[in-house]
């Protein structure tokens, strides 16, 4: 995939244009093959159009938030279980504190918002780094 132009949709995907004209949506998994060839084209000095955040619903801005902070806790936990000799015990023990954490921390407060700079704040709270490893 050569990709032409990229822009971000309001959950931290692309939809991108590819140098033949295909349109292509690829979600923020970055797992996701296509994902890291995005990834991999902003590395190299281009620039995707931001999304349509001024026009996203409160909703859709609550849900852009939540999803991009759950990225942020799964590619934690991939690197945990990766980067250290972690046991399956201990792996599902920080697999379930981090999804405490994900509820406590950043659904509850993202939901609770009433307006996009209670949420912006509920964002700025979280702090993966404090579940603690087993």
């Amino acid at each position: 995939m050569q990709i032409q132009s990229a822009k971000l949709d309001e959950v931290g995907g692309y939809t991108v244009v590819t140098t033949k004209g295909k349109t292509l949506f690829i979600p923020n998994e970055p797992l996701n093959k296509e994902y890291r060839k995005v990834q991999e084209w902003i590395v190299q000095g281009n620039t995707p159009t931001p999304s349509d955040e001024d026009t996203m619903t409160l909703a859709n801005y609550k849900e852009r938030a939540e999803t991009l902070e759950k990225q942020k806790g799964k590619q934690m936990f991939i690197d945990y279980v990766n980067e250290l000799d972690t046991s399956e015990a201990d792996a599902a023990t920080y697999k379930s504190s981090m999804k405490a954490y994900l509820i406590s921390n950043v659904k509850d407060p993202i939901n609770a918002a009433i307006n996009r700079a209670e949420v912006d704040a509920a964002k700025a709270a979280v702090d993966w780094g404090s579940v603690i490893t087993p």
